[in-house]
């Protein structure tokens, strides 16, 4: 019996080892220096930023669309808001409309409550009629 647990305590020893060895001889590598990456520069700093492709799990190049962030508004005073609380938003939502009102008193909040997808989802031209959006997804 001690033979055999011997034996395997060191079979694993020897494992561990040529895999501890094996990685220390890897050399090191970032994500932001790829060989053949071609750069574009960059609207807000003229500087050149590395275009990255992703790569999905099997490997296969996927070309994605990027868009910017929606443009942000200075102040939430005298702006017509959606306030949309949305899939288990009951325990922080109503607390932060409280505060929101406390603090922009000239604001008009619109609440919709939805608890799931589907048709009670505000659509794009519903939405396009507010200054902002603030919308509650939690889980």
């Amino acid at each position: 019996m001690k033979k055999r647990l011997f034996i395997s305590v060191t079979v694993v020893a020897i494992l561990v080892l040529v895999m501890i060895i094996s990685a220390c001889g890897q050399s090191a590598t970032t994500t932001t220096s790829k060989p053949g990456a071609t750069t574009k520069p960059s609207a807000t700093s003229g500087q050149t930023k590395p275009i990255e492709k992703v790569v999905n799990p099997q490997g296969v190049y996927i070309p994605v669309e990027t868009k910017p962030c929606a443009p942000r508004i200075d102040s939430l005073a005298g702006k017509t808001i959606l306030y949309y609380e949305s899939e288990a938003t009951n325990m922080h939502m109503p607390t932060l409309l409280i505060q929101l009102k406390k603090d922009y008193p000239t604001a008009t909040f619109d609440v919709i409550h939805v608890e799931n997808f589907g048709s009670n989802t505000p659509t794009a031209e519903q939405i396009a009629k507010y200054k902002a959006v603030i919308r509650g997804v939690g889980w």
